[in-house]
């Protein structure tokens, strides 16, 4: 690395025709260059430049070694460049929570393929918590508990929970009356546990309250309007139905736990350079997916 630094630094010089030129075009001092000239000069055992006042020229040996020190650099270069196309190519593998991925994840991973039209996305909708290296993911986004070992986990931040119901089976004047809200018939599902909405509300639910119990959180929405029951939700979830004034946040005031959202990967030295700008790409837009 230090005879590239050097045969960089002489071909400078000579195309510049000038030391400190040479030296603003690398960024370093003047007497740097002049070093890595002078180290060149004495590996080589020849003198390379003529010096005569601010003036620099090319001995004889010095134009034969900036011809070939020239076709050296250029193939160098080309050889990162080679370096540089194969790492913007080539296949990631991704697993994503199911719904969370169809809402919020997956209009950005649309943006990223537009961004780098040569890595492929090999996308894995799961709400299972399977191990990353079992099934050969290069990167997973998970809501709750990692049980992977050895792996990085990078907290993006935390997804906000709301209780809902739709606008038209309460009444919007008693939105933060406690009691009147544990009237409401209950809808039971993944995200809302019995033991969760119990805690919320201080109450013990009794058999007769709740209206369906279903383990599909992608049909819960279509559960609370037909039954004119509350949920607990996802806000990215509930979003777009509270914005329509479909849905009404039920005692907003009261704040239930948030579940966080981690970016799993192998340790670094396991990272293909494609998934790290997948990686990379999606930390920088975290704002994007924590949004509440």
């Amino acid at each position: 690395m230090d005879t590239l630094k050097q045969l960089q630094a002489f071909i400078h010089v000579v195309e510049a025709s000038s030391f400190s030129l040479a030296a603003d075009e690398l960024e370093v001092a003047n007497g740097t260059v002049s070093k890595w000239v002078h180290n060149l000069e004495s590996m080589l055992g020849c003198q390379l430049l003529v010096r005569k006042g601010n003036s620099v020229s090319l001995s004889n040996r010095g134009a034969e070694v900036y011809r070939q020190a020239s076709e050296l650099l250029n193939s160098y270069q080309k050889l990162l460049n080679v370096a540089a196309e194969n790492q913007s190519k080539g296949m990631v593998r991704l697993c994503i929570p199911r719904i969370y991925g169809d809402i919020v994840l997956f209009p950005l991973l649309l943006t990223f393929c537009t961004m780098y039209p040569d890595i492929m996305l090999d996308i894995h909708m799961s709400d299972q918590k399977e191990s990353i290296f079992k099934n050969g993911y290069d990167v997973v986004l998970r809501i709750g508990d990692i049980p992977e070992q050895d792996v990085v986990a990078r907290c993006l931040g935390n997804l906000s929970v709301v209780l809902v119901a739709p606008i038209d089976c309460v009444d919007i004047n008693r939105l933060t009356d406690k009691e009147y809200i544990k009237k409401i018939p209950v809808i039971l599902h993944n995200n809302c546990r019995r033991n969760c909405l119990e805690r919320f509300l201080d109450m013990k639910l009794n058999e007769s309250q709740v209206a369906m119990q279903i383990s599909s959180s992608h049909n819960v929405l279509k559960a609370v309007h037909t039954k004119k029951a509350m949920t607990i939700i996802p806000y990215y979830q509930a979003k777009e139905a509270l914005l329509r004034r479909e849905l009404v946040q039920l005692l907003p005031n009261l704040k239930l736990t948030s579940k966080a959202l981690n970016i799993i990967y192998p340790n670094r030295e396991f990272v293909s350079p494609q998934a790290k700008k997948l990686i990379n790409f999606i930390v920088d837009n975290h704002s994007e997916l924590v949004t509440s």
